[in-house]
């Protein structure tokens, strides 16, 4: 790019403040053939990347793949947990729009996201102590009720927890899971891996689950006076 013909501005001519000797226009564009856009500076703009617009549960999924490239495991666990409290689930039976994404594609192969998932959750579920728990506020003594333990259910009770709030999950089922259980085969999705999800959810405090109502009705006139509101989450599955 040549400067000839362009202006540049008085501060950036010839001489430059700190070029010894000082050059003439002439050598300078010889010295320095990057010409008048090289007193440009980069601007930053945070965009979404498309491996996290395309994901169905909105993970932050380029930081937590930069936490496992750094081998920080338990932040890259923390992160996944912020947006997704199931990852061993949805690391064995997402499609992984987010890899049909990645834009690694187009240089050689997408990155395997999923597996990445899966491994963070399968890491998370090996850890002694639950690191969320610590995290979590105290309840706030306000009650939700959720009809259905599907993962629709089982996130809302997740988040309304990390938020304060208890819960109780109506369930038509003999254990909860909804449709994760019954509507997916166990050699795609471990029954004993389910249940460590349900366990882990349970075990942060003010969540409970379990057959509580058929699946027609709502809730006892009980919940619908004692509740602060409720979460209907049936899915698909019904009666026979």
């Amino acid at each position: 790019m040549s400067v000839r013909g362009t202006r540049i501005p008085p501060h950036l001519q010839l001489p430059i403040a700190g070029v010894t000797p000082p050059p003439t226009e002439k050598e300078g564009q010889r010295l320095f053939p990057t010409g008048n856009f090289r007193f440009y500076r980069p601007v930053y703009r945070d965009k979404t990347p498309p491996c996290n617009n395309a994901c169905p549960t909105g993970e932050q999924i380029q930081k937590y793949l930069d936490y496992v490239k750094h081998d920080r495991y338990l932040d890259g666990y923390l992160t996944i947990m912020q947006d997704n409290p199931m990852p061993s689930v949805t690391g064995r039976v997402c499609y992984h729009p987010c890899e049909t994404a990645c834009n690694r594609a187009a240089h050689d192969e997408p990155i395997g996201i999923r597996s990445v998932e899966r491994f963070l959750g399968d890491y998370g579920l090996a850890l002694p102590d639950d690191p969320v728990k610590a995290a979590l506020p105290p309840l706030n003594g306000t009650t939700v009720a959720i009809v259905g333990s599907g993962p629709a259910g089982l996130a809302c009770a997740y988040h309304l927890r990390r938020r304060g709030y208890s819960s109780v999950i109506f369930e038509a089922l003999e254990k909860p899971g909804g449709m994760l259980r019954a509507g997916i085969p166990a050699w795609h999705l471990p029954e004993e891996i389910l249940d460590a999800e349900i366990t882990k959810l349970t075990r942060l405090g003010g969540t409970s689950a379990g057959r509580s109502c058929a699946p027609t009705r709502p809730p006892s006139s009980r919940w619908a006076r004692t509740s602060a509101g409720a979460c209907p989450s049936r899915g698909s599955r019904r009666a026979a």
